[in-house]
């Protein structure tokens, strides 16, 4: 899994509402003080009691919800390729298959898409 240092490939504002997000984020930016009611990518709902501003959540969530009462929230994307490994279709057959010979196992990152390492 990507560290929540991990290079992201997009960021949008965050609009607080009882409905899902455009799209899921893989973590959220806080920029102003106060809770943050999520539900993450497996449908549970959280309460975050007063995270630090600056800090980014690093939690997949599909919703933020209007009871919410931080501010300023940005959500981040994790860059295709970065921090989850290689993936073994980004790569030319004959690479991959130096780099990953009959014995290894697959790994799946958190998206359940198939990555070696």
């Amino acid at each position: 899994m990507a560290s929540v240092y991990s290079i992201y490939r997009d960021a949008y504002p965050i609009t607080k509402a009882d409905a899902d997000l455009p799209s899921a984020v893989d973590a959220i930016y806080i920029g102003g003080a106060g809770d943050v009611v999520l539900t993450t990518e497996g449908g549970h709902s959280v309460t975050i009691k007063a995270p630090p501003v600056g800090t980014i959540l690093p939690i997949r969530t599909i919703r933020v919800a209007d009871a919410t009462t931080a501010t300023l929230l940005i959500g981040l994307q994790y860059q295709a390729n970065y921090g989850y490994g290689v993936r073994e279709e980004s790569l030319s057959s004959s690479v991959a298959d130096e780099l990953v010979d009959d014995s290894a196992a697959a790994i799946f990152d958190d998206r359940g898409e198939n990555i070696y390492v």
